[in-house]
């Protein structure tokens, strides 16, 4: 008689307790995470403090200029970008689907109550 194997231990994967399990071979990881390290340390090194002044400052003119994306870039990096707005009927759809939710459940509590 053969039992599927307990995702809480017993496994080899997990101890009893749940924690992973000494041996544990865990996650292939990123095979790329050193490479990509390696050249965000090459351009923190090429790029001085003057250099990114330089970029914001050309970005700030561009907006200032009238460039649709250097101001939706820079208001992206000050303020964050904006939520995703909802349809008004959306919004409507939503509260009825809620209030009904809302009144299903008065309803089912009624019931056990009156089953007392």
């Amino acid at each position: 008689m053969s039992t599927a194997p307990s995702p809480n231990g017993g496994n080899g994967v997990r101890d009893t307790q749940g924690r992973f399990a000494k041996g544990n071979p865990g996650g292939p990881g990123n095979p790329y995470a050193k490479q990509v390290a390696r050249v965000r340390s090459l351009i923190v090194e090429a790029v001085s403090e003057e250099d990114l002044r330089a970029v914001i400052a050309a970005l700030v003119e561009k907006a200032k200029g009238g460039d649709i994306v250097a101001a939706r870039e820079l208001f992206d990096r000050l303020v964050g970008r904006p939520a995703t707005a909802i349809a008004p009927e959306q919004q409507e759809l939503e509260e009825r689907r809620l209030s009904l939710q809302d009144r299903e459940v008065e309803v089912k509590e009624d019931r056990a109550w009156q089953e007392i």
